[in-house]
């Protein structure tokens, strides 16, 4: 019903999206795709420029008796190059910067000088990341370290936040996997969804760019098959694709940050 709700009330920017140049910062590879692939290929298949802040390596995203971490980090550096590329965006207009996961809320300076760094260079008219209401405390954190870097900013760029985990469990408290309370509504819906944000928003059309977007979703390789056969080995199941493949992609002009976790 939430998610009935956001698309019902969302506005249709598509055609004005493709002329902005644009930093995508994700907090793990993947993350990009997920919430904006789409409009990334949408963008660059109109020349307009984009660039992809990737902030950890994805080396705790799985537990493997094969892979060691150092090598899954490796791995998914290499996958996080083929989805851009399938993308429409180019090795060198990705940076990664090679934090370990769930370590982002202790990184916050260097975190915000990079994207500073970005900012200064680039010039974007739009940031896009993961919503700073997801649960995972890496994405909470990138929220953070972005506030830090446009502080003091005479003309900072949109920011526009896309639901990941936001999207896939609803708008609650913590992390499915630990103890949880279903009904227990974070300052989300006390307070965001309060003021209106989630009226206000902002849908981009997939139609002719799915194919992109399945293309680099299937190019994070850890993250779509088994690679050693494990049977602990975690998958997005065609149920979470299928999530992230719908006819618009969502997007909700800044709001302010929760506290870093």
């Amino acid at each position: 019903m939430w998610r009935r709700r956001v698309l019902a009330r969302g506005i249709d920017v598509t055609s004005a999206v493709a002329a902005r140049s644009c930093l995508v910062l994700a907090p793990h590879p993947d993350d990009e795709t997920l919430g904006c692939g789409a409009t990334i290929a949408r963008k660059r298949a109109a020349g307009t420029p984009v660039r992809v802040l990737v902030v950890a390596d994805g080396r705790s995203s799985h537990h493997s008796a094969i892979i060691s971490p150092d090598e899954l980090a490796a791995l998914r550096s290499g996958e996080m190059l083929d989805a851009c590329a399938a993308l429409g965006v180019t090795a060198g207009d990705v940076e990664q910067l090679g934090f370990e996961d769930e370590s982002l809320a202790a990184h916050l300076p260097e975190i915000a000088a990079a994207i500073a760094a970005q900012l200064d260079a680039f010039e974007p008219q739009e940031v896009r990341l993961p919503s700073g209401h997801d649960w995972h405390p890496d994405h909470r954190a990138l929220r953070a370290a972005l506030d830090l870097a446009l502080r003091g900013r005479d003309h900072p760029p949109r920011v526009l936040e896309h639901p990941v985990w936001l999207w896939v469990h609803g708008p609650w408290d913590a992390d499915p996997g630990g103890p949880w309370a279903p009904r227990r509504p974070v300052g989300f819906v006390r307070g965001y969804l309060r003021r209106g944000a989630w009226a206000r928003a902002e849908l981009v059309r997939t139609s002719g760019f799915l194919g992109p977007k399945r293309q680099a979703l299937l190019a994070h390789r850890s993250q779509t098959s088994n690679l050693t056969g494990e049977a602990g080995w975690q998958l997005f199941d065609d149920a979470f694709i299928a999530d992230f493949l719908l006819p618009v992609e969502i997007a909700v002009p800044s709001a302010p940050a929760p506290e870093a976790a």
